[in-house]
């Protein structure tokens, strides 16, 4: 049923603008919801990352699943273990200042990507909180999923 209502909103092009909109709102994740029912998971925290795009300058949003680190917040980028980054990870590479809304608030933020003992610490608390990052690891070699820190800036 839930399954049937998503696509359908996904193929008339509803499902993205009405994510955005439920999380800048109420702070909620519909699709986060859905996704960790599905996998039998708690809900897992989700923000949308608002970055400009490395090639057109535009301002691209994407709701994603985070883990608090202190005052910042950790993405992965993993697109399910597929065989590329996703687009906000090359976006936040060409510009790491970007925007987070969490929580119903707007926070700017500068992207660290993360490597070494840092990058373990956190890839550990991201899979802990969800699980299939274990998985979706698997499935990307031999690219690394990229582990980012979005850190509060001015």
């Amino acid at each position: 049923m839930w399954q049937d209502v998503v696509n359908l909103l996904r193929r008339i092009g509803l499902l993205r603008p009405m994510e955005e909109f439920a999380l800048r709102l109420t702070g909620f994740s519909i699709m986060g919801r859905m996704i960790t029912w599905n996998e039998g998971v708690p809900y897992v925290d989700s923000l949308m990352l608002r970055s400009v795009g490395a090639k057109s300058g535009d301002l691209r949003d994407a709701v994603l699943f985070y883990v608090p680190d202190g005052d910042s917040w950790v993405i992965i980028g993993s697109v399910g273990g597929g065989p590329r980054h996703p687009s906000w990870v090359h976006n936040l590479r060409a510009n790491p200042h970007a925007w987070v809304f969490v929580d119903r608030k707007r926070h700017p933020v500068e992207a660290e990507f993360l490597e070494g003992e840092e990058r373990e610490r956190l890839w550990s608390a991201a899979a802990e909180v969800w699980p299939p990052y274990v998985q979706y690891a698997e499935r990307a070699r031999p690219r690394e999923i990229q582990v980012i820190r979005l850190n509060p800036s001015a």
